[in-house]
């Protein structure tokens, strides 16, 4: 386990990077230098990099509707696969 910011210059096979929600990730006050993380993060796996995100967070007790990082939209289609729930795969209840 390691944070973004020591991760520079580092390489593995598989990264995982949990919690790309917005608000979370990126905070509004810091989108540069969290964009610039994000590439860090993103080009420090060698094979594959899995990135999640919840849909629903307990914040102070209270459940919270959530998106996907507006970061998850600028990734080129050709290089994600998406374990969304669809029709075919539905959520857990």
């Amino acid at each position: 386990l390691i944070t973004m910011h020591r991760a520079k210059g580092l390489e593995w096979q598989v990264v995982y990077l949990p919690a790309w929600e917005a608000g979370s990730f990126p905070r509004n006050a810091q989108e540069a230098e969290e964009r610039r993380l994000a590439y860090v993060a993103l080009t420090r796996s060698r094979s594959l990099t899995a990135i999640s995100y919840a849909s629903r967070r307990n914040v102070s007790g209270r459940w919270v509707r959530r998106s996907k990082s507006p970061f998850l939209v600028g990734l080129p289609a050709v290089h994600v696969a998406s374990l969304a729930p669809t029709d075919e795969r539905p959520a857990y209840t």
